[in-house]
């Protein structure tokens, strides 16, 4: 969480989102004052999003670093 945290205040001090409000991020929700939030799902509800839609998506890791979303149109 840590290094997700750094992430997106390093976007805040650049104004590419609006200032982190330290006191509502905790446990994985990030929380800025301009009104943006961010959180994080697994991976199992993130395809259970897809498919409610009838779409198939799969989610790829390449080298521990970078992750993809595959979305099929079935």
């Amino acid at each position: 969480m840590e290094d997700r945290l750094d992430w997106f205040r390093k976007q805040a001090q650049m104004g590419l989102i609006g200032e982190i409000d330290e006191d509502r991020t905790c446990d994985g929700y990030i929380a800025c004052k301009d009104g943006f939030r961010a959180t994080t799902i697994s991976g199992g509800e993130f395809t259970e999003l897809f498919e409610e839609s009838g779409l198939n998506a799969s989610i790829v890791e390449v080298d521990e670093s970078s992750v993809f979303c595959k979305v099929l149109k079935e």
